[in-house]
C-alpha cells in the first residue's frame, strides 16, 4: 500500500514540474514574435493535411521503394492515430489552455485533450519510417521531429510530457510495423507498390 502512495506522490509532482515547464516554454515563446512565427510554422508542419499531400504525391510520382515506405508510413501512422484517440478520450487531460489551446486543431471541438500529443506521434511515426529506410537523410527528419514537438508546447496546445508520449508511441509502432513489414506485405499482397 505504501509503494500506491510513492508512486501517487510521486505521479503528482511530476504532473507539476510538466505543467510548470511547459508553461514556461510557452511563456517564453509568447514573448518573442519570432519564436511565436517559427512556433506555428513548424507546429503545423506536422498537420495531418500537409502529410497527407505530400503522400498523394509520393504516391503518383514516387519510386517504387519510396511508396513502400510510404505505405509503411501511412500503416503506423493510422495505428497510432486509433492509439493516440483512445488514450486521449480514456485519460482526458485538458490542454494547458483549455478549449483555446485546441484552436490550433482542424476539429477543435473534439479534440479537447492533450494527452498523448497526436502532431508528436504521426512526426514521429513519419520520422522513424524515414530514418529506418533512409538512414543518411535521417538528420533533417529528427530535428523536424523536435522541432514539431516542441513548437506544440510553446503554442500551449500540449504539456512537454504530452509530447514525449506521442514520441514514444509514434516510435513504437512505426519500429513494430516496420519489423512486421514482410508479413504484412503478405497479409496486404493486393497492394501495388
Amino acid at each position: 500500500m505504501r509503494i500506491w502512495r510513492n508512486l501517487r506522490v510521486r505521479g503528482t509532482d511530476l504532473a507539476a514540474l510538466d505543467r510548470r515547464w511547459s508553461a514556461k516554454m510557452a511563456q517564453v515563446a509568447e514573448s518573442h514574435a519570432l519564436l511565436r512565427w517559427g512556433s506555428v510554422a513548424l507546429a503545423h508542419a506536422g498537420d495531418a493535411l500537409l502529410w497527407l499531400a505530400i503522400g498523394l504525391v509520393i504516391l503518383v510520382w514516387g519510386s517504387p521503394r519510396a511508396r513502400e515506405v510510404l505505405m509503411q508510413i501511412g500503416i503506423s501512422v493510422c495505428l497510432t492515430a486509433l492509439l493516440v484517440a483512445g488514450l486521449k478520450f480514456g485519460i482526458r487531460r485538458e490542454r494547458p489552455r483549455g478549449k483555446e489551446s485546441a484552436k490550433w486543431s482542424l476539429l477543435p471541438n473534439h479534440d479537447l485533450y492533450s494527452f498523448p500529443s497526436g502532431h508528436a506521434a504521426r512526426a514521429a511515426c513519419i520520422a522513424t519510417s524515414i530514418a529506418v529506410a533512409y538512414p543518411d537523410v535521417s538528420l533533417p527528419f529528427v530535428i523536424w521531429l523536435a522541432g514539431v514537438c516542441l513548437s506544440r508546447v510553446a503554442l500551449a496546445a500540449h504539456y512537454l510530457l504530452d509530447v514525449l508520449v506521442g514520441v514514444l508511441l509514434g516510435t513504437s509502432v512505426a519500429v513494430l510495423v516496420t519489423k512486421a513489414w514482410p508479413h504484412i506485405v503478405v497479409f496486404l499482397g493486393w497492394l501495388p507498390l
